[in-house]
């Protein structure tokens, strides 16, 4: 679940209006969706490659460094480029990164009267992306989560249409580098990391039955 101080600073930045075209995106958004329950560190706000202009990302973060400071929050700039910027902001007892980014999108924004949100089926694609690219335990996670709404096909195909640089063989070698990490690496309990390594095992073989 989200956090109070990340609940707050969603409040904040999605009633600024330069966060008009941003959607949340990320674990937060499957959180905040409630289809996958475990923690997360930052909250992903994304914006579609067709909707940026070459100042969007340093005016949505001037604009959230204003409201913050206002609200009485510590907030320090750790990247800032035309595509993609990194805020931390530091209460007496959590820290939460917020970054901001321009993403190629392909499916509309799910509008929640809390905050727009990427479609599940985008989510979907950015999660199986994530696995293949960077294989987290945290994609671990979402991406099991998401075999709940989605066939393998489905998944697959999503990714292929979000990045053409996508592979089945890729995402397969991601998969069987599980075992890589340890179960401390998981936000889940030792019974929960053992039913997710079980299930992560099966998934090589069902991706090849599918064709």
């Amino acid at each position: 679940m989200l956090t109070q101080l990340q609940q707050r600073l969603l409040e904040i930045v999605s009633q600024l209006p330069e966060a008009e075209r941003f959607a949340l995106a990320g674990g937060a958004a499957l959180i905040l969706r409630g289809t996958v329950d475990r923690t997360t560190n930052d909250l992903d706000l994304f914006i579609g490659h067709d909707d940026v202009e070459a100042d969007t990302i340093a005016t949505m973060v001037a604009a959230v460094e204003r409201a913050l400071v206002a609200a009485g929050l510590r907030c320090r700039r750790e990247v800032v480029s035309d595509t993609f910027a990194r805020l931390t902001v530091e209460t007496e007892g959590e820290e939460c990164r917020i970054d901001l980014a321009v993403d190629v999108r392909i499916r509309p924004v799910d509008r929640d009267p809390r905050v727009a949100l990427l479609s599940l089926d985008e989510l979907a694609a950015d999660k199986v992306l994530a696995l293949f690219g960077r294989a987290a335990a945290r994609d671990y996670q979402d991406v099991a989560a998401l075999r709940r709404h989605f066939s393998w096909t489905v998944l697959l195909e999503l990714a292929s249409e979000k990045d053409a640089g996508f592979s089945v063989e890729g995402f397969l070698d991601a998969v069987a580098a599980f075992d890589r990490l340890d179960a401390d690496d998981f936000d889940t309990s030792p019974d929960g990391y053992e039913r997710l390594r079980t299930e992560v095992a099966g998934w090589a073989s069902q991706i090849r039955s599918q064709g």
